[in-house]
């Protein structure tokens, strides 16, 4: 079992992840899907004080309220800068980085 923690890019939230959760979830993984806050369905949190360092905690946050070790963090787009950072905070507790930078194909 692996678990995965999955940022999305600028002005997405966890539910860009929707389709690939159930595909996780199924093969007997662990899928924490974020949304980062001034984000998606978090918009309305955001502010001028909102930034790449809230961005930064909020995936931290998951990860510590979570009890999440071992994990693949997964960073999509703008959530690839987010993910490169949490990484170096919690290298103790990251097994891998992926970066995606741009959509699937449709169809």
């Amino acid at each position: 079992m692996t678990k995965f923690v999955l940022v999305p890019g600028a002005w997405l939230g966890a539910w860009a992840w929707k389709r690939v959760v159930p595909f996780l979830v199924k093969g007997g993984n662990e899928a924490y899907p974020v949304t980062l806050t001034g984000m998606g369905e978090r918009v309305h949190l955001a502010s001028k004080d909102v930034g790449m360092e809230t961005a930064i905690q909020d995936v931290l946050n998951v990860i510590k309220y979570n009890d999440i070790d071992d994990f693949v963090l997964v960073g999509h787009s703008f959530a690839g800068k987010v993910a490169a950072a949490v990484a170096d905070r919690a290298s103790e507790k990251v097994k891998r980085v992926l970066y995606r930078t741009r959509s699937a194909p449709r169809g």
